[in-house]
């Protein structure tokens, strides 16, 4: 039989003939299926690394007098076999290395959708057929553009494969600064943003869509005299010097979700399950659709404390409701956020600036301060005024008392 041509002749039931020339240098497995031969192509992979990357909204956020993109890269492994995460490496516009990230840094900012974290030990793992998301936290040189990524990639044993990224297009730095939800202080931003902060790498998925809602949610705890968060019965509500501060509305606007009825929760309570509903994580919340089209909300409210309803309209320093320890929470504080939508949960996290903070210092372990070590400030580190600007993760801050 030639192998360039093979001509296959099957009779039917009805006597009539089907001709079929294939002309190839490969003969695949053939079966008759209905008078005719059918050739079994297996699939084939093209290129050593198959991976597909999407990239979320990108917004800009000015911090400590710079300007920082925070966003994720969504990565999914599309081949047949697992494929090494070697290298991160951003670039700008005249393709100069801006900043490599690899190894144990780098495996910090990846995780696996569906797999619980585990303590990185090195390069990461791009599972087959599995998402999995890169965080990024770029601080930008003076008047820089956005970068563009280069993934660094091995499959089994074949040489590093590179793929690139393009620039991404950045949403501009919001020029609506607000007011603070807090009075007094000193407060600590626990979980502010950062690279890899626990708001940051809280991806959920609702509705049938995956959202990092918290990207910069910023959990607020006031420090006592002696600054530490709580005094004496660290699993009495009352022990923790948040309980019971007022919250204020950051800004103008319109109630647009308002829930109460979740019942405090004793401090320091383990978590009941593997899984929350979304309502029940956020406890009592009330969420304000500002003029400029952004959400803030207001999560872990004490209960009855609620002072505005469904629909009204509220004043920029208006007292809404007090901290409280509602929902999925593990001490008294207030969990704050700007959004793109009225359920916390199902939107997705968008900076925000304060218009005028006191920033007196950063603790240097959230751990250490829960079990009660107290902050003390630095003297190296002088209190400084700061002025539209956005919070970092654990920076200690002061608003007026009025």
């Amino acid at each position: 039989m030639n192998t360039l041509k093979m001509q296959a002749m099957a009779s039917t039931r009805r006597g009539r003939t089907w001709g079929l020339s294939l002309a190839s240098t490969y003969l695949a497995p053939a079966c008759l299926v209905g008078g005719i031969f059918i050739f079994e192509i297996g699939a084939q992979q093209v290129g050593r690394t198959p991976i597909e990357v999407t990239v979320s909204p990108v917004h800009a956020m000015r911090a400590l007098g710079r300007v920082t993109l925070s966003y994720e890269l969504h990565v999914t492994n599309l081949g047949g076999i697992p494929i090494r995460f070697d290298a991160l490496e951003l670039l700008d516009d005249s393709q100069r290395l801006v900043e490599r990230v690899d190894g144990v840094r780098l495996a910090q900012r990846v995780s696996t959708i569906g797999v619980p974290p585990t303590r990185p030990m090195g390069a990461p793992m791009l599972t087959v057929g599995v998402r999995s998301i890169v965080y990024l936290f770029v601080t930008l040189p003076a008047n820089g553009a956005a970068p563009s990524a280069r993934l660094l990639l091995t499959a089994g044993d074949a040489p590093t494969d590179t793929l690139r990224v393009a620039p991404v297009r950045v949403v501009p730095v919001s020029d609506i600064a607000l007011a603070s939800p807090v009075r007094g202080g000193p407060w600590v931003a626990l979980r502010a943003s950062s690279a890899t902060s626990g708001h940051r790498l809280g991806v959920v998925t609702l509705d049938g869509a995956t959202r990092v809602p918290q990207r910069h949610a910023v959990d607020w705890a006031r420090l006592g005299p002696n600054g530490t968060l709580s005094q004496g019965d660290s699993t009495a509500l009352g022990s923790w010097f948040s309980y019971g501060d007022t919250v204020f509305s950051v800004a103008a606007g319109r109630v647009v979700t308002a829930r109460d009825g979740s019942p405090d929760v004793a401090p320091l309570t383990p978590p009941a399950g593997p899984w929350i509903a979304a309502r029940a994580a956020t406890g009592n919340v009330l969420v304000v659709q500002m003029a400029d089209g952004r959400f803030a909300s207001y999560a872990h409210l004490q209960p009855g404390s609620l002072r505005v309803k469904l629909g009204d309209t509220v004043r920029e320093g208006q007292p809404l409701a007090r901290i409280g320890n509602s929902g999925n929470t593990f001490a008294p504080h207030l969990h704050f956020q700007v959004g793109d939508g009225a359920e916390l949960l199902s939107s997705e996290g968008l900076p925000f600036a304060l218009r005028e903070f006191e920033l007196v210092g950063r603790i240097n372990s959230l751990p250490a301060l829960l079990s009660g070590t107290a902050w003390t400030p630095q003297p190296s580190q002088p209190a400084r005024v700061v002025r539209n600007e956005s919070l970092l993760e654990n920076m200690i801050v002061r608003f007026p008392a009025r």
